[in-house]
């Protein structure tokens, strides 16, 4: 997600119709960006998908991906590579 923090109740605009709401949104230190959850319908379920999320009057660009978010590494392999 773009522009901002999605927050729950936010409307899931897919080419200007709605098509699902904000369930879950915050930001990642992790990733450096906001991350944010919703139903989609099944057309539109896939990676990669161009979505629009409406809170108030702001709009936030985003894009779906598949879950999770983010695979952290096996504690050796991160362990090497905070040594190097």
């Amino acid at each position: 997600v773009g522009g901002g923090v999605a927050r729950p109740g936010g409307k899931v605009l897919y080419s200007g119709a709605q098509v699902g709401s904000v369930t879950s949104g915050t930001f990642s230190p992790t990733l450096g960006q906001s991350i944010g959850m919703t139903f989609l319908p099944m057309e539109i379920a896939r990676d990669g998908v161009q979505l629009t999320i409406q809170l108030g009057t702001r709009e936030m660009a985003a894009v779906t991906c598949k879950l999770p978010f983010y695979k952290r590494m096996s504690v050796i392999a991160d362990t090497m590579r905070r040594v190097q």
